[in-house]
């Protein structure tokens, strides 16, 4: 053997045989959650939250989109204030709430536990002929 390459047995301790032959290492797994209650923990957290359920720039962009079609067909330019930006995003996240309340009331009254697209036409129909969301959630 040549003297420049460094000895590899030197360097490594000598095997030991394993008892009871190769052993599995013991690898944690990765924690699950039972079905729905990663859901129920996103839930919490939302209303805990002082976050607006939609970003504020998104709801801009969209009210400026309606506001530009509604000035075409009139033919006059329309501006908004910022704090009427403010005013419209908080009422329609009450909205939207009151909306899901209420179809999550007539979910429970089918005895489910899913809302269904079929609970929120039901209650966009009642709240037609009744005329107000607070009537139907009670609020």
């Amino acid at each position: 053997m040549s003297s420049w390459l460094p000895s590899v047995q030197s360097e490594m301790p000598p095997l030991q045989p394993i008892a009871g032959g190769v052993t599995k290492s013991k690898a944690k797994r990765p924690h699950r959650f039972r079905p729905g209650e990663r859901a129920k923990i996103e839930v919490r957290q939302q209303q805990r939250s002082m976050k607006r359920a939609v970003p504020r720039a998104t709801f801009i962009r969209v009210v400026r989109e309606i506001m530009h079609e509604i000035s075409a067909e009139k033919g006059e330019p329309w501006r908004i204030s910022a704090p009427l930006f403010h005013a419209l995003a908080e009422e329609s996240e009450r909205f939207v709430t009151q909306l899901f309340d209420a179809a999550r009331l007539l979910c429970m009254a089918r005895g489910c536990k899913t809302i269904t697209s079929a609970d929120l036409r039901n209650v966009l129909l009642v709240s037609r002929r009744m005329g107000d969301y607070s009537k139907i959630v009670g609020q």
